[in-house]
């Protein structure tokens, strides 16, 4: 279903809006392009309320746009899931800051949490790795002090066989 000039989506009008504040330095071709869709038109079907906004193409016709992610994620999720959707969203991914009682919506939040547990599991893998290395230092000198033992061991087992005969022949 169209909306009407006058009754359109709120992301159709927020995108609409952006273009309108770029035309003076890139074409709707331009954008298009740089949002990584292959035809301008599906661009203008955005603007004009006829087709939804695709949310893997946010990220990318923000940065086209020149424009808050954030905002156009909200908007662009508004197309598709309602208000309470929308908020367990934010608080999955840990949506930011509070704006007019409602959490604004961070797509790079996930991102930062990500890339800190990725550096948390590198740093812990880094002191299991040392942990590891300086067991296997201590593995190989316990090794090695266990063969310095038998060879000892053994050694004193061939003197000890030895003057166990020197015994016997002397006591025959």
């Amino acid at each position: 279903m169209t909306d009407s000039p006058t009754n359109l989506s709120p992301v159709a009008t927020y995108v609409a809006r952006h273009l309108h504040e770029l035309e003076h330095r890139k074409t709707q071709k331009e954008v298009a392009q740089a949002a990584g869709f292959t035809s301008a038109n599906f661009l203008t079907m955005i603007k004009n309320g006829t087709t939804k906004l695709p949310l893997d193409r946010v990220a990318d016709l923000a940065n086209a746009l020149e424009c808050d992610q954030g905002e156009l994620m909200r908007l662009a999720l508004r197309q598709f899931h309602s208000e309470e959707v929308i908020r367990s969203i934010e608080r999955a991914v840990g949506g930011g800051d509070a704006v007019e009682g409602r959490t604004a919506f961070r797509p790079g939040a996930l991102a930062r949490k990500l890339q800190s547990a990725i550096q948390a599991f590198q740093a812990e893998s880094a002191q299991l790795l040392q942990s590891l290395a300086d067991a296997e230092r201590k593995a190989a000198q316990i090794q090695t002090a266990h063969l310095r033992i038998s060879l000892r061991v053994r050694s004193l087992t061939v003197a000890g066989n030895r003057v166990l005969e020197q015994i016997r022949r002397a006591e025959r």
